[in-house]
């Protein structure tokens, strides 16, 4: 370890000493892959203490029964979640009406432009947007209402400090950045999985009050979200519905090979971490 480097102490505190100790005892050297592999668990554990400490400071918590917990949830009665986190203008789950545009990732141009389109059209008018922040259909929604200087809720199956997925990180900022909203039920360090992501659905259902599919297979996320919608008598628009087949369920072409995958994974890490440490270090600085 060298120890003339300024941030060197810091730096070993932050690397477990059980991946040294049984090595190092063996021997005075580590293998190359040691070395990365320690180094790779280092920048993870660093990254996420530097983002959880960044939100936990911008983070909103809204207990259910307080002031600032939406009325809708009640509506799910036991299914209501009992904590919520929310980072931007929390102002806006009391406010406006709500429509929720949702719809399939994997979306057609035209189930794409539809998206985006009304969104536009209902932010135009003054209506706050709600959607859940998926690529497809739901990236278009909320960007459709940015771009007409409109309001957005994105609502995630995820903590807020692991955005899902990574290509709408920036997508997030901008949200949070004009005055919008990013929802959640899940605490800080808890990343998206198929489970969580179906539990939004009921969410997304009760905070609006119309519900706008632009696309979506029969058989689809997007459809418990409307199964909730119904029974919480909410208006529900279907534009487009797409029938499911085998060829479809088992067509693997979109796959990213893995080497490609693990390189996307590198950038992304590589980048989040330089970001969250720049923000960190300006926060310090003020």
């Amino acid at each position: 370890m060298n120890k003339e480097h300024p941030a060197s102490d810091e730096l070993y505190k932050g690397i477990p000493h059980k991946h040294f100790d049984g090595d190092v005892t063996k021997s005075s050297r580590l293998s190359p892959d040691k070395v990365m592999d320690i180094v790779d668990l280092w920048m993870k554990n660093k990254l996420c203490e530097l983002k959880q400490k960044y939100i936990r400071e911008s983070m909103e918590t809204l207990f259910q029964g307080s002031k600032k917990y939406p009325k809708c949830f009640e509506e799910l009665g036991d299914d209501a979640p009992a904590v919520l986190y929310a980072l931007g203008n929390v102002k806006l789950l009391q406010q406006g009406r709500k429509i929720a545009v949702i719809g399939s990732r994997d979306v057609s141009e035209e189930g794409y432009e539809n998206a985006y389109q009304y969104a536009k059209l209902q932010a135009m008018q003054g209506c706050v947007i709600v959607s859940g922040l998926a690529l497809g259909c739901d990236t278009a929604a909320h960007k459709g209402a940015l771009d007409a200087g409109g309001l957005t809720i994105a609502i995630v199956g995820s903590g807020l400090d692991c955005c899902h997925p990574i290509e709408n990180k920036k997508l997030m900022n901008e949200i949070i950045k004009k005055g919008g909203l990013v929802l959640t039920e899940y605490e800080l360090g808890l990343p998206a999985t198929p489970y969580r992501l179906t539990t939004r659905c009921r969410l997304q259902a009760a905070l609006a009050d119309e519900v706008y599919v632009a696309e979506c297979r029969v058989k689809s996320g997007t459809m418990r979200t409307i199964k909730y919608a119904q029974q919480l008598g909410k208006s529900v628009r279907i534009i487009h519905l797409i029938e499911d087949s085998q060829e479809d369920y088992y067509d693997r072409s979109k796959w990213i090979p893995l080497e490609e995958a693990r390189r996307m994974v590198i950038e992304s890490i590589t980048r989040e971490y330089d970001r969250i440490h720049a923000c960190d270090n300006e926060n310090k600085d003020d």
